[in-house]
């Protein structure tokens, strides 16, 4: 399952004992995770509350890989790189959007071997009359024909109820 993760930090304030508020970053923030003492993830945010760069790391604490974020002038991602220990990008993904806050489709693609820059999966959004995603497609690259497919169904309140699979394969 492929999902967007956008991503954003509303507001970074820190408060000292007086109860006087310090005002909201203006420098780039940093959050790590780590499971069993052993660094696993690190968050790097941009002045602008975006993020900017995520490290993955294996099991024994050595950095893996990294994604880059690149976003629009609404603050929306257009490009997410993949890259190595030395900033090689060897992957990516590029984001299209329908309007300031509905994504239309998803581009991911190779940066390397005989496939480079070449699309190899397409992810396409449609919305129901409310706003929200009703359907996410993986279309076939050369036909643009649906080959997988989720279906999204909401509570009147807003809340997700149901999101079905699909295979075109089985159909």
């Amino acid at each position: 399952v492929s999902w967007l993760l956008l991503f954003s930090v509303n507001s970074i304030q820190s408060c000292k004992r007086d109860k006087e508020v310090i005002a909201p970053l203006s420098e780039p923030a940093l959050s790590k995770v780590f499971e069993n003492n052993i660094l696993k993830t690190e968050y790097f945010y941009s002045s602008s509350k975006k993020i900017d760069r995520i490290n993955y790391y294996d099991d024994n604490g050595h950095f893996l890989f990294a994604f880059l974020y690149s976003y629009n002038t609404d603050g929306n991602p257009v490009l997410k790189k993949q890259v190595d220990i030395q900033n090689n990008a060897y992957y990516q993904t590029i984001y299209t959007w329908l309007t300031k806050d509905k994504i239309s489709k998803e581009e991911d693609m190779p940066l390397y071997g005989t496939d480079s820059a070449k699309i190899e999966t397409r992810r396409k959004y449609e919305y129901d009359l409310n706003g929200r995603i009703s359907k996410l497609i993986w279309t076939d690259i050369l036909t643009d024909k649906p080959t997988d497919w989720q279906e999204f169904s909401y509570y009147e309140n807003g809340d997700l109820k149901l999101f079905e699979s699909y295979n075109n394969a089985a159909m």
